[in-house]
């Protein structure tokens, strides 16, 4: 049963079983919160994976690091509003995208 399995093994397989009903579009919040780095790391390259693979992946997360390395496109929302747009390839530093949350 996923109950008896550790936080990061159980939410591989949750995103596994969205991914078996082949979704032109996955949006995940907070994909990595509680997960050891190991499992985070599987994670991540698993939403890479399903990005290359034609699959657009919506990220929602608090943790700046994890949206800048994850992202081919960056959008600071707040307030339900689209604040800033980063060039999709542009990296930026978390300062930049701080300044556009605050």
């Amino acid at each position: 049963p996923v109950s008896s399995l550790s936080g990061g093994n159980a939410q591989k397989v949750l995103i596994a079983k969205w991914l078996l009903r082949q979704p032109d579009v996955l949006v995940l919040d907070e994909p990595t919160q509680g997960v050891d780095t190991g499992a985070r790391e599987g994670i991540y390259d698993l939403l890479r994976q399903v990005a290359a693979a034609g699959t657009t992946v919506i990220v929602v997360s608090d943790d700046l690091p994890e949206l800048i390395g994850l992202s081919g496109r960056l959008v600071v929302m707040r307030g339900g509003r689209v604040q800033h747009e980063f060039p999709p390839g542009h990296v930026p530093a978390e300062s930049d995208v701080i300044r556009y949350m605050a």
